[in-house]
C-alpha cells in the first residue's frame, strides 16, 4: 500500500511547580507515543502507532537550567525546536517569546496551506536564581497560538483534558514533596494513556531543581500495576485483550470496535464504554484495554469468549489475522490471545513478561 500524506503526532504533557513558593522546584511529564496518520490511493485514512519510546523532553539551556516538553505534529515541533536551540534563549521567559514569535511566523508563511492545521506546541520550564521556578506553555491550536502564563497546572495534547480529573483531586500543590509531586504526575499521565488512544508506551517525568533535574522513565504497565487499586469500581469493569505482535497493532476506534466484535461474535449489546484501545506493547504481546459500563456486563463478556472450537467470523477487515484470533481463549496461555479480568496479579504479570511464543507469568 502506498502511503500518502502521512503525519506523525504525539501527545500527552502536563507540568507544574510545587513546594512552598515553588521553592521544591517544577515536575514535568510525557508519555512515549508517536502516532502515525496517513492516506492511501484511494483516499482512505488509516492511524498506526509509529513508537511507544520516542523522547519528548529535551533541554533548551545548561546554564541557567531550562528545558522543554514537545508535543503534536512530530515534524514541526523538531523544527521549532532547532530554532529555539540556534536562537539560544537565557531564561524561559525569552524561550516563550522565541516559541511565539515562530509559531507567529509559522502561521503567516502557511495561512494558504494545509500545512496551518497543523497542531504542536511545548512546555517550557526552568530556574533562574533572579526569577526562581518558572513554567509556561504555548501552541499552535486550529489555526490559533494559545499561550499559558497564568495558569499553575499546564497540560498540552490529546490527553490533557483527561488529566485534569486527577491534577485538580491532587493535595495543595503547596504541600507536595517530590515523591508526592511525582506520583501526581505519573497518574496523571497514566489516566492519559487509559483514556486518550493517542497517549501509551514509556512515561517520563522530570523533576526540576535549582541544580539541574532529576529524570525517571517507566513503562505505562509498570505505573499502572504501581497505582492499581483493587477497591476501584472501573477495575471490576475492565478487560484486558493480549495478542501476539505477529500479527500487527490493532488501532484506531473503527479497528478496535471490529477486533472487540471478532472475539465476542455471540454477544450482543456488551455495553462498552469508549475507552477501548491499546495502551501497550510489552515482550511480543500487544495489550489492549476494554472497559465495559457496568461490573455485571464485563463479567458476561468475559464468560461468553469464544473457545478454541467455537470458529467465529472474521470479516475481511481482519482477514490477516484471523489464524492469531481464532485460538482464543479465557485465562490460559495458548498461543495468541488472551483475555484477563483487572487484577493485581494479571498486572504484574504483565510487567514481568519477557519475549516468549506464549504468554507466562
Amino acid at each position: 500500500m502506498m502511503k500518502l500524506q502521512q503525519s506523525l503526532s504525539g501527545t500527552t504533557t502536563i507540568g507544574f511547580p510545587f513546594g512552598q513558593g515553588n521553592r521544591q522546584g517544577i515536575m514535568l511529564g510525557v508519555d512515549a507515543r508517536i502516532s502515525n496518520s496517513y492516506m492511501d490511493e484511494d483516499k482512505n485514512l488509516y492511524e498506526e502507532i509509529k513508537s511507544d519510546e520516542e523522547v519528548k523532553i529535551f533541554q533548551l539551556c545548561s546554564n541557567p537550567h531550562i528545558y522543554c516538553t514537545l508535543t503534536g505534529d512530530v515534524e514541526e515541533w523538531h523544527k521549532m525546536y532547532k530554532y529555539m536551540l540556534q536562537q539560544a534563549p537565557k531564561s524561559v521567559g525569552e524561550a516563550f517569546d522565541v516559541a511565539d514569535n515562530y509559531l507567529t511566523a509559522f502561521r503567516t508563511n502557511n495561512r494558504m496551506s494545509s500545512r496551518i492545521e497543523k497542531a504542536f506546541g511545548m512546555l517550557i520550564a526552568g530556574y533562574q536564581k533572579e526569577k526562581g521556578f518558572e513554567i509556561l506553555g504555548i501552541s499552535l491550536e486550529r489555526k490559533n497560538i494559545i499561550g499559558s502564563k497564568l495558569d499553575r497546572i499546564k497540560a498540552l495534547g490529546s490527553g490533557n483534558s483527561y488529566t485534569q480529573r486527577i491534577l485538580l483531586a491532587g493535595q495543595n500543590l503547596d504541600e507536595m514533596t517530590q515523591e508526592t509531586a511525582a506520583d501526581l504526575i505519573f497518574k496523571a499521565l497514566l489516566r492519559a494513556c487509559l483514556r486518550d488512544v493517542y497517549s501509551g508506551g514509556n512515561l517520563t517525568v522530570i523533576h526540576i531543581h535549582e541544580d539541574g533535574c532529576i529524570l525517571a522513565t517507566y513503562h505505562v504497565l509498570e505505573v499502572y500495576n504501581k497505582f492499581y487499586d483493587p477497591m476501584d469500581a472501573s477495575e471490576r469493569k475492565t478487560l484486558f485483550m493480549l495478542y501476539s505482535t505477529n500479527a500487527g497493532p490493532i488501532y484506531g476506534n473503527n479497528a478496535v470496535q471490529t477486533l472487540i466484535s471478532d472475539v465476542w461474535p455471540r454477544v450482543n449489546g456488551l455495553g462498552l464504554t469508549p475507552f477501548n484501545h491499546l495502551i501497550a506493547k510489552k515482550a511480543c504481546f500487544y495489550i489492549h484495554y476494554i472497559v465495559f459500563t457496568t461490573e455485571q456486563a464485563a463479567t458476561r463478556a468475559y464468560v461468553d469468549v469464544p473457545t478454541k472450537n467455537s470458529n467465529p467470523h472474521f470479516p475481511q477487515s481482519l482477514a490477516g489475522i484471523r489464524s492469531f484470533l481464532t485460538n482464543c481463549v479465557r485465562e490460559s496461555t495458548r498461543d495468541h490471545v488472551y483475555i484477563g479480568r483487572s487484577s493485581k496479579g494479571l498486572l504484574e504479570g504483565l510487567c514481568n513478561l519477557e519475549n516468549a511464543p506464549n504468554l507466562k507469568y
